[in-house]
C-alpha cells in the first residue's frame, strides 16, 4: 500500500532533486539560471538611443579630424620638400669646394626646377646640368603679407638675391653673383593656397650656408 506524504513532507521536498542515489539539493544557480541569463542579457545590450549617440559622436570626430590630418600632411610633405632643396644646394656647395670649381644655380619659377651646373677656368660648361624638380607641388612662392625672415635678406619676389644672376657658389664656398660679390638672399616655397606650406631657406653670401625657415601665421621659426 502506497503512502502518501504529507503537507509538510511535500514542502519539504520542495527544492531536491530525484538522483539514483537519493534525493540531492540542486545549487540556486541552477534553479534560478534562466531568470539570471535574462537579466543579464538586458544589461549587456545597447538601446537604439545609445547607439545612436554613439554614431553621431563618431561622425562629429571623424569631420573635425580629417581637415587636421589633412592640413598636417601637407605641412609634413611641404617640410619635406624645403628640406630636400636645402640639401640640393648644400651638395652644390659642397662639390664646389671639392672640385675646386664655381657652380652656377638657376632657379627657375615657371617649371619650379633647380638647375646646377659646373663653370670651368676659362667660363666653358662642359659637364651636363644638373635639374631638380621641386616635389610634392611645392612651389617658388612668397605668401602675401608674409614678413621677410628674421635674417633680412629681402623678400620682394619669391626669390630675392642681392646682386645680378647667375649666381653660384664658388670654389671657396661662398655665394656669388655675376660679379664676384658675395649674395645674400632667400628662396621663399610653399604650395598656393596652403598659407601653413610656407617655409624660406636663407643663403648667407660670406659663407655660402642655409638656414630654413617654417611660416607660422606671420612669424617665421626655425
Amino acid at each position: 500500500m502506497a503512502v502518501r506524504p504529507t503537507s509538510a513532507e511535500v514542502s519539504t521536498l520542495q527544492g531536491f532533486a530525484l538522483t539514483a542515489s537519493g534525493l540531492a539539493r540542486p545549487s540556486l544557480p541552477v534553479r534560478l539560471g534562466r531568470a539570471w541569463h535574462g537579466r543579464a542579457s538586458s544589461a549587456a545590450g545597447f538601446t537604439l538611443l545609445e547607439t545612436l549617440m554613439v554614431v553621431s559622436l563618431a561622425l562629429v570626430v571623424s569631420a573635425i579630424a580629417i581637415p587636421i590630418s589633412r592640413n598636417m600632411i601637407a605641412k609634413t610633405k611641404a617640410t619635406g620638400a624645403t628640406m630636400e632643396v636645402a640639401s640640393w644646394l648644400e651638395l652644390a656647395r659642397n662639390r664646389a669646394t671639392a672640385e675646386r670649381r664655381n657652380f652656377e644655380v638657376t632657379f627657375d619659377t615657371t617649371q619650379r626646377t633647380i638647375k646646377v651646373q659646373r663653370v670651368e677656368y676659362d667660363g666653358s660648361k662642359t659637364a651636363p646640368p644638373v635639374v631638380r624638380q621641386l616635389p610634392e607641388n611645392v612651389a617658388f612662392l612668397r605668401f602675401s603679407g608674409a614678413p621677410d625672415t628674421p635674417d633680412a635678406f629681402g623678400n620682394g619676389s619669391d626669390i630675392d638675391f642681392d646682386g645680378p644672376s647667375p649666381w653660384m657658389f664658388t670654389s671657396e664656398g661662398s655665394f656669388c653673383d655675376a660679379n664676384g660679390d658675395p649674395s645674400n638672399g632667400t628662396i621663399f616655397l610653399g604650395k598656393p593656397g596652403q598659407r601653413d606650406t610656407g617655409a624660406a631657406i636663407t643663403v648667407f653670401g660670406a659663407t655660402g650656408l642655409l638656414r630654413s625657415w617654417k611660416l607660422a601665421g606671420n612669424t617665421w621659426n626655425r
